[in-house]
């Protein structure tokens, strides 16, 4: 049997400050403050976003990710969707 080393890639091209930006605008729609956006205010936002629990602000945005391993568990956290894998590799 071939056994496969686990590894993932990124595919898309991240550009961090746009990303955190996008989900501050997100949140802020939901908590009716988009009047308190500045250059500078998303990092702040986000960071009391998760420590208040409301963590399903973040999943306004996405990243995608290849996995590859030759088995995956299903689970779903905070959106991020990962499907089963099984006996990707045979004899």
């Amino acid at each position: 049997m071939k056994i496969i080393e686990p590894a993932f890639e990124i595919i898309d091209e991240i550009n961090g400050e746009e990303l955190l930006k996008k989900i501050e605008k997100a949140g802020r729609v939901c908590y009716k403050s988009e009047g308190k956006i500045t250059k500078d205010s998303a990092g702040k936002f986000i960071q009391n976003i998760i420590k208040s629990g409301h963590e399903s602000v973040i999943e306004h945005e996405k990243v995608t990710v290849k996995i590859i391993c030759d088995r995956v568990t299903v689970r779903k956290a905070h959106g991020i969707a990962i499907m089963q894998m099984k006996d990707l590799v045979r004899n």
